[in-house]
């Protein structure tokens, strides 16, 4: 089976589908973090809490980067992740859903962040081989709580990708 590979252009929109196919990253622990100098470009390996599923993040023209170990040992599951847009126009990727600015970002103790040119997105299976993404991760179904009858509902999403 062929590898796809999704482009994260640099538009709300398409930044938002990809935090929205994986629940902002929530639950997934970073793996592993590879550099090639050669290449010029980092990939995060991220696994999911149930280990059946993962995501590779992929960043091609890096700028600069921040992976602090340590508070990883403390604290391996996200709570989520965040993308900026730079004022050189250059994406700044962050380890929290919080909307954070770039200099807060920057000078946090123990923050995890990326900043490159391009990003790119793979899904990997339970075996960690990069599959195309799922009907069920770009059409999911998803149960809302309606704040006046605090009762759930449910609402149907449509995620668009670009494959590289």
């Amino acid at each position: 089976m062929e590898e796809k590979w999704y482009k994260i252009s640099k538009t709300e929109e398409s930044i938002d589908n990809f935090l929205n196919i994986f629940c902002t990253l929530h639950d997934y622990r970073v793996y592993e973090v590879n550099y090639n100098y050669l290449k010029d470009e980092l990939i995060i390996k991220f696994v999911y809490d149930t280990e059946q599923e993962g995501v590779l993040l992929k960043f091609l023209g890096v700028k600069s980067i921040n992976i602090s170990p340590e508070y990883r040992i403390e604290y391996p599951w996200l709570a989520g992740v965040g993308i900026k847009i730079t004022d050189s126009g250059t994406f700044l990727w962050y380890d929290d859903d919080e909307d954070w600015s770039i200099e807060e970002i920057k000078e946090s103790p123990g923050r995890d962040w990326v900043e490159a040119s391009e990003m790119q997105f793979a899904f990997l299976d339970e075996n960690g081989i990069i599959v195309p993404l799922t009907n069920e991760k770009l059409n999911p179904v998803w149960m809302q709580l309606n704040f006046e009858t605090m009762e759930y509902e449910e609402e149907q999403k449509h995620f668009q990708v670009e494959e590289v």
